[in-house]
């Protein structure tokens, strides 16, 4: 079986990681060792492609939005529909080489927004990175972007 992972972090040399990160790596590379063959599309600050062990990493780089729209209330919403595509044409580049069974987003917005209803790989998404109910128990101020991402 081939999966594949969306993910905003992952666990790489010199970086800080997190919860996300971590279960991420844990996760692919327990199912690596298990005859799976697994794919992780991270964001990141360049294009790379590696292998951490058993897991093939394919970084994609983050596109910035325009200059014109920094500081934006809507700023986020944008990076998150920017990356998502970004991660999406990853995909499909190799999907085309190597098919994939299932994908799982690390969250319903970002990065697997694009690959929604994608009518050729089942999709999964980790419910536990349910952003507006993480903002609702923080307290946070929703803005306008916020609500464009709840959506």
């Amino acid at each position: 079986m081939h999966i594949g992972f969306l993910t905003p972090e992952y666990v790489m040399p010199g970086l800080l990681d997190g919860g996300l990160a971590n279960y991420i790596k844990k996760t692919s590379i327990g199912l690596a060792q298990r005859g799976n063959q697994v794919t992780v599309f991270v964001l990141s600050e360049r294009n790379n492609h590696w292998n951490d062990g058993p897991v093939d990493i394919i970084e994609v780089k983050r596109i910035k939005v325009p200059h014109w729209l920094k500081g934006k209330q809507y700023q986020p919403f944008i990076n998150q529909i920017i990356s998502s595509q970004s991660i999406k044409k990853a995909v499909w580049r190799k999907h085309r080489s190597s098919p994939f069974d299932i994908l799982q987003a690390s969250s319903y917005m970002i990065p697997g927004f694009s690959l929604r209803h994608n009518g050729k790989v089942p999709m999964v998404c980790r419910i536990s990175s349910y952003t507006p109910l993480c903002r609702a128990a923080q307290g946070k101020e929703h803005h306008f972007g916020d609500f464009m991402s709840d959506c």
